[in-house]
């Protein structure tokens, strides 16, 4: 199954990126898989190296959404031997394309293979996350740039976006299998696992 986003370029894993759908049907493909869920969703399957991240759809300066804990996650997930890496979010949008290319340029992906391998028809890079990201890999604000130049849409948060680290430690899932490597969390619930579309507009998107 074709994923919606694919970077590749020398030396590094392939980076793709899929909705929650498609990334049921083919994780198995893939030596590594990235989740990027809302507090609640369930999966009805497992990956030996599954890292999986709980981030709150609505997103604030001070709150909700992505924060620092989860992009220091995000960047310090182990890709060590891995050809093929999968990065899925509910819609494969928003927020897993910009995890997807800050991943690649902490792995020294050029910014052509990063622009080459979004669907820009099919993606607005989540502006907070790349903000946070490039502020945490000190390496400028060239994906900021690069969202802003294919979409027309700039960036709400501004270029160094720093909001507070909001994860609750006590809200962590106790139940979930032990090779599921968990990241930050927003806030509890339980849920079945939706793919549904939801409303977007230039400020806020809730991939």
């Amino acid at each position: 199954m074709k994923p919606i986003h694919s970077i590749s370029f020398p030396r590094g894993p392939r980076l793709c990126v899929s909705d929650l759908d498609s990334a049921e049907a083919c994780h198995g493909g893939y030596d590594v898989v990235i989740s990027i869920l809302s507090p609640g969703t369930s999966l009805a399957w497992s990956h030996p190296r599954h890292h999986l991240f709980w981030v709150a759809d609505r997103e604030t300066m001070g709150g909700g959404g992505p924060d620092a804990a989860f992009v220091d996650g995000l960047l310090g997930v182990d890709l060590a031997g891995a050809s093929a890496v999968l990065i899925q979010r509910h819609a494969g949008f928003s927020r897993s394309p910009a995890a997807a290319m800050i991943l690649a340029k902490r792995l020294g992906a050029s910014l052509k293979a990063i622009e080459r391998g979004i669907d820009w028809q099919q993606a607005n890079p989540n502006r907070l996350i790349l903000a946070l990201g490039e502020a945490r890999l000190g390496s400028g604000h060239s994906l900021q740039a690069l969202a802003e130049r294919k979409t027309g849409r700039s960036n709400p948060w501004g270029s160094q976006a720093l909001p507070d680290d909001g994860r609750d430690p006590d809200a962590m899932d106790e139940n979930l299998p032990s090779n599921v490597v968990q990241g930050p969390w927003r806030g509890a619930g339980e849920g079945k696992a939706s793919s549904e579309a939801m409303p977007r507009d230039s400020r806020l998107v809730l991939d």
